[in-house]
């Protein structure tokens, strides 16, 4: 397929024949108002032209699929009971395997640590509240629990709302670079997913686990 732009469409043509596959007449988004009065669209040609057609395509197949980490079982039980403490903790998931060593936490991809103190260099203390099979390792609180305590390097972990399943991928969202610039990564591999405007990905997966 090869893609052709015009100023009223994108029109992807196939290669073999030459001819037209899909032609998308773009529609104006809202965005800020002249000195007039008169409101601006911003167009969908140039959201393609900041994002591309594929970063679109994949952006709209995050919107529909991916699943957030928090919908896990043992984890949406932690971060209830965190919305109701009195002191909320940040909740990571592990995205590398640590080996400790003497007060130092061992730590398997897929377990997730509650954040008890930041400590210098990189260096957390943290509590494990959830196995890598999603068992609860708590009752009524994450101190009490019997998930092992010590330090961890932080930038082993992710926190919670940051992360979702796509397409059996473990995927990351990352705080803007740049105003209205969004970036997903694949957490394993480092591949970018998407980069480009916010908008494309103010959906429910990203606000829901934030706001748990």
């Amino acid at each position: 397929f090869r893609l052709s732009y015009s100023s009223t469409a994108l029109t992807v043509l196939s290669l073999a024949t030459g001819g037209p596959v899909v032609s998308v007449v773009p529609s104006p988004t809202p965005s800020s108002a002249h000195p007039d009065g008169h409101d601006r669209g911003i167009s969908t040609l140039e959201q393609w032209e900041a994002a591309g057609l594929e970063g679109m395509l994949r952006s709209d197949s995050v919107q529909m699929h991916a699943v957030p980490v928090a919908q896990k079982r043992g984890i949406t039980d932690l971060l209830i009971l965190r919305q109701n403490s009195e002191e909320p903790r940040e909740v990571l998931q592990v995205t590398r395997a640590v080996k400790g060593g003497e007060g130092q936490l061992s730590l398997r991809v897929g377990e997730v640590v509650v954040l008890m103190q930041r400590g210098t260099a990189g260096w957390a203390l943290g509590k494990v509240a959830v196995d890598a099979g999603g068992a609860r390792l708590f009752q009524d609180t994450v101190e009490k629990g019997r998930g092992a305590s010590g330090w961890f390097p932080i930038s082993y972990t992710a926190p919670i709302q940051e992360l979702c399943v796509w397409r059996g991928k473990l995927i990351r969202k990352a705080p803007p670079d740049a105003p209205g610039v969004v970036s997903v990564s694949d957490v394993s591999s480092g591949e970018s997913i998407y980069r480009g405007p916010t908008a494309r990905l103010e959906i429910a997966w990203f606000d829901a686990a934030a706001r748990r």
